[in-house]
């Protein structure tokens, strides 16, 4: 065996091992479905009990360092010279539909619509309306502190190595600075790869199988097609053709224009929920969420964590965020060079989460508008009958209920295929060490996931899909720790940054 095929092997296990760990997943849910759930069930007790507090400052702590960075002098400081390839329209649809995910919609019906049936915890005592604490709490859960913990220090250590061809767009590199490199270009560093893409994938899959049972769901509701698993089944295949593509295409050519499609079609269904309610009543909602969100902050983002109710709402979103952490940063360390820290951040920080609060009350607000004027129909249908029926309640609660559905379906498809398309690129160029990863890369990594997604969904049913989900929490648990060297890793790197940029 000569020195380059002992090379290859050498770099190929990382990515043979997390097939080897993808596979055992799938055997244990579809084989041992009642261990694996004891098995995921502790792992996820585990992990919130001695770890959701962490998240919880963890958000917090990078949100605030994260501002102060931007508004510093050194948010002045850019990745890489040159300009953005990108318009700012562009690249913020890129980052919302990216990163927003398949969840943008489910949850903005449903998440509201719960907190306003049972009040949260950390707003039990809280004088002010029910509408207004239950839009609140879910301003918390998508708003300032989400988008936060998704890559935002995370990112300038990326810029530091962007020149040394063993550590580039690897998430190893993410502690560029606090580790020494040598530590960084051996297994350590190739553990630290595996963590952070295992933990992206699980992420990722569970939801592909999710969207494929919900999504068979809204369109039997609306469409002569019946909820079964070959639709279910030809719904994944086609979504995993769309963002195979696009991932092939590239940033350009492929993931710009579906994202940019799909804040279209965004607005498009903002505005024919919203008309169906009361707009002053909307707004009155919202205005009162707003003052308990800003009031309440710090009560809301430091919930009682050995409460059960703060495991399963607040730990579950901050584990499930953090673990996309590094991959995401990757991906918009890609997508935005030429530009300041500044700009990069407080898009981030601060616009990212604004729009998402309002699509949040457009969507949800909306819902509980409905809600109550229909006599508690809209939540009585989330209650029997899960998370897509609260957004084909809200929809059948609207005039042009046939108007909104053809909307929202591509709409839920899109949303997940810009998802799908920049996690198969960023997984790609991991482990090819390159921005630009070879297309047969590109392929194998988007049609692998979609692959088990529906391998799980086809052998497990609905029931496999929502086991492999529950992995999410566990698999972030050390790529959470490496959040917090990344984000140490990033400050380092600006103080001893002395140009303009971060070369």
């Amino acid at each position: 065996m000569n020195r380059s095929s002992t090379q290859k092997i050498s770099e190929s296990w990382p990515q043979l091992l997390i097939g080897a760990l993808i596979v055992s997943l799938f055997v244990a849910v579809v084989v041992f479905p009642e261990g694996f759930n004891r098995a995921t069930e502790a792992g996820f007790s585990w992990s919130v009990r001695h770890l959701g507090f962490f998240w919880q400052l963890l958000t917090v702590v990078l949100l605030f360092a994260t501002i102060v960075v931007a508004l510093s002098p050194k948010g002045k400081k850019r990745l890489g010279a040159g300009t953005p390839e990108l318009g700012y329209f562009s690249w913020l649809a890129i980052i919302m539909s990216t990163l927003l995910a398949g969840g943008g919609i489910f949850w903005s019906a449903a998440e509201p619509l719960y907190h306003y049936q049972t009040v949260p915890l950390p707003l039990e005592s809280e004088p002010a309306r029910a509408t207004s604490k239950a839009l609140a709490q879910s301003y918390m859960h998508w708003g300032f502190l989400a988008w936060t913990a998704l890559g935002t220090l995370s990112i300038i250590p990326l810029q530091r190595v962007a020149k040394k061809p063993l550590l580039r767009n690897r998430p190893c590199a993410l502690l560029h600075g606090v580790v020494p490199d040598r530590f960084l270009q051996g297994t350590f560093g190739y553990l630290i790869d595996i963590a952070a893409v295992f933990s992206v994938l699980i992420g990722t899959i569970g939801p592909i199988g999710f969207l494929g049972s919900q999504l068979g769901f809204i369109v039997s509701e609306y469409t002569p097609l019946l909820n079964t698993t070959t639709t279910q089944l030809l719904l994944i295949s086609l979504l995993a053709l769309v963002y195979t593509i696009s991932a092939v295409r590239g940033v350009k050519r492929g993931i710009r224009i579906l994202s940019l499609f799909n804040m279209a079609l965004c607005a498009v269904f903002g505005v024919l929920i919203v008309m169906a309610v009361s707009s002053s009543q909307l707004l009155d909602i919202s205005v009162g969420a707003v003052g308990v969100y800003s009031t309440q902050f710090f009560q809301m983002a430091f919930a009682d964590s050995s409460e059960g109710w703060t495991h399963s709402w607040t730990h579950f979103f901050w584990g499930w965020f953090l673990g996309y952490g590094p991959i995401m940063s990757i991906f918009i360390f890609k997508i935005s060079k030429g530009r300041s820290l500044r700009e990069i951040f407080l898009t981030i920080c601060i616009v990212a989460p604004l729009i998402t609060n309002f699509w949040f009350t457009a969507i949800g607000g909306s819902g509980i508008l409905m809600d109550i004027s229909s006599g508690g129909a809209v939540g009585q249908s989330l209650s029997e009958n899960g998370m897509p029926a609260a957004l084909t309640a809200i929809i059948d609660q609207t005039p042009w209920a046939g108007l909104a559905a053809a909307v929202a379906i591509p709409l839920i498809f899109f949303f997940m295929a810009t998802t799908g398309d920049s996690i198969a690129l960023s997984v790609a160029s991991v482990f090819s060490k390159n921005e630009d990863p070879d297309k047969r890369s590109r392929i194998f990594w988007a049609v692998s996931m979609a692959a088990v997604a529906a391998a799980v969904l086809a052998v497990g049913k609905e029931k496999a899909v929502s086991l492999f989900q529950q992995c999410i929490v566990t698999a972030a648990v050390p790529v959470s720790v490496l959040m917090l060297g990344a984000a140490i890793a990033g400050v380092v790197a600006l103080l001893k940054s002395k140009s303009n940029t971060l070369d």
